[in-house]
């Protein structure tokens, strides 16, 4: 099933639209796999009309901007070449029947534009525009707190990293994250359902 970015609309154009915003390094595997089953239970609910009050949007994020941007060396001069999405997360989404092939990764300032006059000013000023963040790495602290003060709700899910894992000799590891980040996002886009039904 290919997931296009979902939202839930709502006919209540006054309400505020909540955002749940996935967060790791490179934005390439991880919350990429997040945003896509987040997409696809969003997807699910759409299609079997079940009323809400709100939308509620569904985007992922590098907490390293750098780590976006590969370094190619042309004939002339060194060009900075956007990442992808590692086909090893686009192969064990497909597997689980959702297809990501059309993802790109983002940098937060490309979603998410940042004030930096608002992330001076004291945290209770700050508008909280994220319902919820959910962190999947341990990477990225000075975005993170920048994010973190956006954020109405934070959750921190300690997710290996599978291409660690899997050159370090885990041949599932990929499926093994896939299956754990799938559980973790249903049990999150249930609880925060409640919110905005």
């Amino acid at each position: 099933m290919s997931c296009k970015p979902q939202h839930l609309h709502s006919d209540n154009s006054d309400a505020t639209e909540p955002k749940i915003v996935f967060a790791c390094k490179s934005n390439t595997c991880r919350s990429q796999i997040a945003e896509g089953f987040a997409n696809l239970w969003l997807e699910e609910k759409k299609n079997v009309s079940v009323p809400i009050k709100r939308q509620i949007t569904v985007v992922s994020v590098a907490l390293d901007e750098a780590s976006l941007f590969t370094d190619k060396t042309g004939q002339e001069n060194l060009a900075r070449v956007r990442k992808y999405v590692k086909a090893a997360a686009i192969e064990i989404m497909l597997n689980f029947g959702v297809d990501i092939q059309n993802y790109t990764p983002k940098a937060i300032a490309e979603i998410l534009p940042i004030d930096e006059n608002k992330c001076n000013r004291s945290t209770e000023e700050v508008d909280k525009d994220i319902h919820t963040l959910v962190i999947l790495c341990s990477c990225g602290e000075e975005l993170k707190r920048k994010l973190i003060r956006r954020a109405r709700n934070v959750v921190e899910w300690n997710i290996d990293a599978p291409t660690t894992c899997f050159k370090a000799g885990e041949r599932n590891a990929y499926h093994r994250v896939g299956l754990e980040i799938k559980n973790e996002v249903e049990l999150l886009m249930q609880r925060i359902s409640g919110d905005v039904y």
